[in-house]
C-alpha cells in the first residue's frame, strides 16, 4: 500500500507540474498580448481614450488535491479542459486570419498579374494601329500619281499575257479591185470604203453591208480616209495631192467639195483634232500641213 501511494503521489505531481508549466505558458502569451495592446495605445497620440483590458485567459479554479482520492488526474484534466478549449480556438482563429489574409494577398497579386496581361496587350494592339496608321500615311505619301502608274503597269503585265482572238463573220463582201482605207461614221451605221478612185457609202447593221451610194471624185488613186465625229462629213486623201470634204446631204444624197491642193505628192493620211476645227495631213513629200477647216464653209 506504500508502494502505491507513493506512486500514485508521484503520478499525480508530474501531472499537475504538466499541467501548470502549459498554464505559465499560455499566462506568459496573455501578458504578451497584453503589453502589445498598451504599447498600441500609447503609439497613438493626443487621443484620450479609455481602454479597458481584458485578459482572454480565464484561469481556472483548481481543487485540493487529496492522496486519498484516486481519481485526481481526472479531475486536473476536466479542470484544465475550459482553458485548453480556449486556446484551441484561438489557434484557429488566428489560423483562419492568416489563411484569409493569404487569399487576399494572392487575390491582389493575381489580379495584378491580370492587369499587367492587359496592360502588355494593350499596349501591342495600339502599337499595331499605330504601325497600320504610319503604313497608311506613307501609301498617302506616294501620291496618286504612283499608285495610277503602278496599276496601269499591272494592267500592261496583265496584256502581255492576253491574247487577241479573231472570228470571221462574214467575207462576200468583194470588189474588183484594191481597197486603201476605211472608216466608221460616228454611230457606226456608215461604213466609207475605197476601190481604186472611187467611194463607197455603205448602210452597215447587225455585221452586214448594203450599198447605198458611190462616187468617183478623185483622178487618182484614195489612200486615206477621215470621219467627223460631230457631222456627218468625211475627208478622202488620194494618190496625186488632193484633199476632198464630203457632206451628207439626206439619207442617200452626198455633196463633194472643190479639191485641195497643197502637197505635191501623195497623200498618205488624216486626221481632225479634237475640236475638228483643224485638219492635218500627212504626205509623200515629206511634208505635214495642218489646214483650218469649217465644214459647213467648205462646200
Amino acid at each position: 500500500m506504500q508502494l502505491s501511494s507513493s506512486q500514485i503521489i508521484q503520478y499525480t505531481m508530474s501531472k499537475i507540474e504538466k499541467s501548470f508549466l502549459e498554464l505559465g505558458c499560455q499566462i506568459e502569451s496573455n501578458f504578451s498580448e497584453i503589453d502589445e495592446l498598451i504599447d498600441s495605445i500609447f503609439i497613438i497620440p493626443f487621443r484620450q481614450v479609455t481602454h479597458t483590458v481584458k485578459s482572454k485567459l480565464e484561469i481556472p479554479q483548481l481543487p485540493e488535491f487529496s492522496i486519498s482520492k484516486f481519481d485526481n488526474s481526472q479531475q486536473t484534466h476536466e479542470s484544465l479542459k475550459p482553458l485548453l478549449n480556449k486556446i484551441i480556438q484561438n489557434r484557429i482563429e488566428v489560423n483562419q486570419q492568416k489563411l484569409t489574409q493569404t487569399n487576399f494577398e494572392q487575390k491582389i497579386i493575381q489580379e495584378e498579374q491580370e492587369n499587367n496581361i492587359l496592360t502588355e496587350e494593350i499596349d501591342t494592339k495600339n502599337q499595331q494601329i499605330k504601325q497600320s496608321d504610319n503604313l497608311l500615311n506613307e501609301i498617302e505619301i506616294k501620291g496618286s500619281n504612283q499608285v495610277d502608274n503602278e496599276q496601269k503597269q499591272l494592267e500592261q503585265q496583265l496584256m502581255m499575257h492576253k491574247q487577241v482572238h479573231f472570228q470571221l463573220i462574214d467575207d462576200k463582201n468583194q470588189q474588183s479591185s484594191q481597197c486603201y482605207s476605211i472608216v466608221f461614221n460616228q454611230d457606226g451605221s456608215i461604213i466609207i470604203t475605197t476601190q481604186i478612185c472611187d467611194i463607197k457609202i455603205w448602210n452597215f447593221e447587225i455585221g452586214r453591208f448594203q450599198l447605198s451610194n458611190s462616187y468617183s471624185k478623185h483622178r487618182n488613186p484614195i489612200k486615206c480616209l477621215v470621219y467627223s465625229k460631230k457631222t456627218n462629213n468625211f475627208i478622202s486623201g488620194c494618190a496625186y495631192h488632193e484633199i476632198i470634204c464630203c457632206q451628207q446631204i439626206n439619207q442617200n444624197e452626198w455633196k463633194y467639195s472643190q479639191p485641195f491642193k497643197q502637197h505635191s505628192g501623195s497623200v498618205n493620211c488624216l486626221m481632225l483634232n479634237d475640236q475638228e476645227d483643224q485638219l492635218i495631213s500627212g504626205g509623200s513629200d515629206h511634208k505635214i500641213i495642218v489646214w483650218q477647216i469649217d465644214f459647213q464653209r467648205m462646200i
